[in-house]
């Protein structure tokens, strides 16, 4: 990872970047362009690579006075094996899942470009039908 100062630069001024660093650019009112480090600054891993066990449980819990963003949820089946994946936020039942029992083929991966928010003390559930065969990966942002 390489790390970009925030630099201030005038409208006036042509900046060349030679690198090939992602980078989000903002132009102000002022007339002068700021840059930010990667395109989602913050972004962090939440939960794993770890793998839920066959009964639901809490495997992430939004920090007090935070609010989370799940950006990707990523799920891989490391089994010769079909298995399921099941995932709540609150506590697990039929109209907390946003994935419920959904299979996932032998050696297979799902990634889910998620955009769901968490409020303070919210919980995220998982479980797998298979013992040991998926592993869950989850990033996201808290503010």
């Amino acid at each position: 990872m390489v790390e970009l100062p925030q630099q201030l630069i005038p409208a006036s001024q042509s900046v060349e970047i030679t690198d090939s660093v992602p980078i989000s650019v903002a132009a102000t009112v002022s007339g002068t362009v700021e840059t930010q480090q990667g395109p989602a600054a913050g972004l962090k891993r939440l939960y794993g690579p770890a793998q839920p066990g066959t009964s639901p449980a809490t495997i992430y819990t939004v920090p007090v006075a935070r609010t989370a963003q799940l950006q990707s949820i990523t799920v891989c089946n490391t089994t010769a094996i079909d298995a399921t994946i099941t995932i709540s936020i609150g506590s697990d039942a039929a109209a907390t899942r946003i994935v419920s029992g959904l299979v996932i083929p032998a050696n297979g991966f799902l990634i889910i470009a998620a955009g769901y928010v968490l409020t303070a003390d919210e919980v995220l559930q998982a479980s797998q039908g298979t013992a040991s065969a998926l592993t869950l990966t989850i990033n996201g942002t808290e503010t």
